[in-house]
């Protein structure tokens, strides 16, 4: 799977201090799993799912125009997910 995002915002909070940004996103996920027969009609099926994920966020506040807000690099994320499923 891919999945990629792009998302501005406008917010104004309740002391009237408007702020505004733009964030943008990316994952991908591998994932795969096989059932195996066992006995009666009882199956089990492993599964394993691998997944990276990367985000950036601007934001600026309105009040100060002139300055260049700050930026948020998030460090990747990697995850890997193991499971077992049973079904009769």
């Amino acid at each position: 799977m891919l999945q990629a995002g792009d998302h501005r915002y406008d917010v104004r909070s309740d002391a009237d201090l408007p702020a505004s940004g733009k964030a943008r996103n990316y994952s991908t996920s591998l994932e795969g799993g096989k059932s195996f027969v066992l006995a009666d009609a009882w199956s089990i099926e492993p599964q394993a799912q691998v997944m990276y994920r990367k985000r950036w966020i601007n934001y600026a506040l309105a009040q100060y125009p002139s300055s260049s807000g700050a930026q948020l690099d998030a460090p990747g994320q990697q995850r890997l997910i193991v499971d077992a499923r049973r079904a009769r």
